[in-house]
C-alpha cells in the first residue's frame, strides 16, 4: 500500500504517523496516481482533496483534536478522519480511550436562571468557513432568539483569545454616531477563564467550535448550529432556544459519545508506533 502526502500545514504530527505507517509497511510516493490513499493537515490543500473526489481516492485529515488537543509543542491529542475534519467514527466504542484521559464529565444541569454565554469564535475556521462579520450576525442572530425566548435574559459575549476585536456587525451607532455594544448583549468577556465563564453561566451558544466540549464536560447546556459535527448531543440549535427546548444529556450517555471522540484523536506517541493506523485502517473507505 502507498500513501501520498501533502506538504501543506503542519508537519509535525504528520511525520510520526508516517513512521507508524511504515511500521505497517505503508510506503510513501511522490506521485499521486499511484497512491492508494493520500494524507494531509487540514484541508489548505483544496487541488489534492478535489483529486482525491475525482479519483474516488481515500484521504485522511489530521488537524488538532477535540478532548487535550494538541498545543504547539506537540504534547496533546490531533484528530485524523477519512474524508474530512470532526469525523467521529460511528461505532460502538469501549470506553477505554476516554477513561486514559482522566476527565470528569457531568450531567448537564437543568438551567436556573438566563444567564447565556455566546461563546465567539476565530473567524475564517476551517470548521465554519465565516469571517468575522458573518460571525457577527450570527451572534446577533442567537441573542435575539434568547431575548424573543426571554427579554429579561443576561446576554454575555465571550470574545476568542486569540480574536478579541468586536466586529463591526455586534455594533451600533449611538445618539453622537459613535459605535457602541449592540443592545442585544448585556456585556462583553476578554480573557476570563473558561472555568469562570461557565460557573457563571446558565447555558451557552456556540456556532461550531471546540467551546462546546468544555461546557459539555462542565455540565452546562450547549446550543451550536445543526451542522456541527457535535450537534445531536447539544440542547438544541437556534430555533429550539426561541421556542424554549431544552434537551439534557445524563453523564452516561454523555461517555458513550465522548468513548466515540475519544477515538477520533490520537497523539504523537500512538501515531508514531502505528496505534492510530491498527485503527484508521479498518474505517478505510
Amino acid at each position: 500500500m502507498k500513501v501520498y502526502v501533502s506538504n501543506s500545514g503542519n508537519q509535525s504530527f504528520v511525520n510520526q504517523f508516517l513512521l507508524g505507517l511504515k511500521h505497517h509497511g505503508v510506503k510513501t510516493t511522490e506521485e499521486f496516481s499511484k497512491a492508494d490513499f493520500a494524507l494531509l493537515w487540514g484541508v489548505s490543500d483544496s487541488f489534492i482533496i478535489d483529486q482525491c473526489h475525482k479519483e474516488s481516492k481515500p484521504y485522511l485529515i489530521a488537524e488538532l483534536g477535540y478532548l487535550k488537543r494538541a498545543t504547539l509543542s506537540g504534547s496533546g491529542y490531533f484528530q485524523a478522519g477519512w474524508g474530512g475534519l470532526c469525523k467521529i467514527p460511528n461505532i460502538e466504542a469501549d470506553s477505554d480511550r476516554w477513561e486514559q484521559l482522566k476527565l470528569t464529565v457531568k450531567e448537564d444541569r437543568k438551567p436556573e436562571g438566563d444567564r447565556w454565554l455566546v461563546a465567539a469564535q476565530a473567524p475564517d475556521d476551517y470548521r465554519h468557513g465565516l469571517d468575522a462579520e458573518q460571525l457577527g450576525f450570527r451572534y446577533v442572530a442567537y441573542s435575539e432568539a434568547i431575548i424573543r425566548h426571554n427579554p429579561e435574559s443576561h446576554i454575555t459575549l465571550r470574545m476568542h483569545p486569540h480574536c478579541s476585536n468586536l466586529p463591526k456587525s455586534v455594533m451600533c451607532r449611538s445618539e453622537d454616531y459613535k459605535l457602541k455594544l449592540s443592545p442585544s448583549f448585556d456585556e462583553v468577556q476578554r480573557y476570563v477563564p473558561l472555568s469562570t465563564s461557565l460557573a457563571c453561566s446558565d447555558s451557552v451558544v456556540c456556532v461550531n467550535s471546540t467551546f462546546f466540549y468544555y461546557a459539555y464536560l462542565a455540565g452546562v447546556p450547549v446550543y451550536c448550529d445543526s451542522d456541527a459535527h457535535y450537534s445531536s448531543e447539544s440542547a438544541g440549535h437556534i430555533k429550539d432556544i426561541q421556542s424554549g427546548k431544552c434537551k439534557l444529556s445524563s453523564a452516561s450517555n454523555k461517555v458513550k459519545f465522548l468513548s466515540r471522540v475519544a477515538y477520533a484523536q490520537w497523539n504523537n506517541e500512538e501515531a508514531k508506533t502505528g496505534v492510530a493506523w491498527d485503527f484508521l485502517k479498518n474505517l478505510m473507505p
